[in-house]
């Protein structure tokens, strides 16, 4: 008997598949660098007026040159006044790099979202600048600075180190003035302690920031909402300046299952 010639292995949807997949890819990343590149060209350069105004400490300037939306909104004598309060809590500005934009339609008007890493005196911060069009131009129409996106993962070495049961390991990634007000000793002990009472976190969120000052330091104080696995716990983590570096002046755990400790 004959043998029956095998089939010829069908090759053409799979091989069809990785091609349009590849391709795929290459649009999404291909419209996201042009995206990024026209954020670069045309409206990094729509903020200049704004950003330089505010380093000068000109806010009467920079409400000048902002968007209409932005003046119905909020008046000039409410627009200084918060401007003069930002720069009290953020000092000023040492770096702004440039890491992202998000361009949408909303109600037929078009928005973009421009995102920053920020460096400031007295902490770092990301950084959002929306613009809008107004007469054909990009005009800035609000700001917002996020301390806590910026400044939380200075702490993630202590906690990862925490969550390990690496206590030695977490006391080597605090500040000095930390390690000078607690022997590595008594910081295992408390932080086993905290552990037994509490069980490991679940989930840790930042509830608030504030920058503050102790003297002629400055100090960022984060607020975190902790859930662990007995209870929850609310932590606020001081972190300073130390050698150009942000760490960790202290943390401390507020919990009903800590009473005594």
């Amino acid at each position: 008997m004959a043998e029956q010639p095998k089939p010829k292995k069908k090759h053409g949807c799979m091989f069809y598949g990785c091609i349009t997949t590849v391709v795929l890819v290459m649009l999404l990343a291909g419209g996201a660098f042009a995206l990024y590149q026209y954020g670069m060209k045309a409206l990094v350069p729509a903020c200049q007026p704004y950003l330089d105004a505010v380093k000068a400490g000109d806010f009467d300037a920079a409400y000048d040159v902002v968007g209409q939306a932005w003046r119905d909104e909020q008046s000039k004598d409410k627009f200084v006044a918060f401007h003069r309060k930002m720069a009290e809590q953020l000092g000023a500005a040492k770096s702004l790099s440039f890491a992202g934009v998000n361009v949408e339609t909303q109600k037929g008007a078009a928005r973009a979202t421009l995102t920053f890493d920020a460096e400031f005196e007295n902490t770092d911060a990301v950084t959002t600048i929306t613009l809008g069009r107004e007469d054909g131009k990009w005009k800035v129409i609000g700001i917002g600075h996020d301390i806590g996106a910026a400044m939380a993962p200075y702490a993630d070495p202590y906690f990862d180190a925490c969550e390990r049961d690496d206590f030695n390991a977490a006391y080597d990634t605090i500040g000095k003035v930390w390690r000078n007000k607690q022997t590595r000793e008594e910081f295992v002990e408390f932080h086993r302690n905290v552990r037994n009472a509490l069980g490991k976190c679940k989930t840790r969120k930042v509830e608030s920031t504030a920058s503050t000052s102790a003297g002629e330091v400055r100090i960022v104080v984060v607020i975190l909402d902790a859930q662990f696995e007995k209870a929850k716990a609310t932590i606020r983590v001081n972190l300073m300046r130390e050698d150009e570096k942000w760490v960790i002046l202290g943390a401390t755990y507020n919990s009903s299952a800590l009473e005594g400790l």
